[in-house]
C-alpha cells in the first residue's frame, strides 16, 4: 500500500516495528525520532530533514532520496535485527543459565548434608 506524507512533522516519537513500503515523504521533518525494527523500502524521500534521529542508512532499502538532510544523528549502537541473530541470542542465554546449574545443585546438596547454619 502506498502512503503519501506531504509536509508531515514527526517529532518526539518512537516508531516500533513499522515497514514503510512504496511511500512518498515530501517536505517532511523528523526530529527526536527513535525507531525499533523500522524500515523504509522503495520509498521516495524529497526535501526531508532528519534531525537527531536514529534512522541510519541501513534502514533505507532501495529508496530514492532527493535533497534529504541528516543532521546530528543519534549516537549509540546500531543494532541488527535480522532473524538469524535471534538464535544466537537465545543460545547464549541458555548456555549461561546451564553453566550455573552444577553449582546450584552442589550447593543444595551441601546445604542438606552439612546444614544451613554451618554453611552461613
Amino acid at each position: 500500500m502506498r502512503f503519501l506524507f506531504l509536509s508531515f512533522r514527526f517529532a518526539n516519537i518512537e516508531i516500533k516495528s513499522v515497514k514503510f513500503e512504496d511511500s512518498l515523504f515530501e517536505n517532511c521533518y523528523f526530529e527526536d525520532v527513535r525507531s525499533t525494527n523500522t524500515f523504509f523500502e522503495n520509498c521516495t524521500i524529497k526535501n526531508t530533514v532528519f534531525y537527531n534521529t536514529d534512522l541510519w542508512e541501513e534502514k533505507f532499502k532501495d529508496c530514492k532520496m532527493e535533497n534529504t538532510t541528516f543532521l546530528h544523528p543519534k549516537k549509540g549502537c546500531h543494532l541488527n535485527f535480522l532473524e538469524e541473530n535471534d538464535i544466537v541470542i537465545y543460545m547464549v542465554s541458555f548456555l549461561g543459565s546451564l553453566a550455573v546449574l552444577p553449582g546450584n545443585i552442589l550447593s543444595a546438596l551441601f546445604m542438606d548434608k552439612i546444614g544451613r547454619i554451618r554453611i552461613i
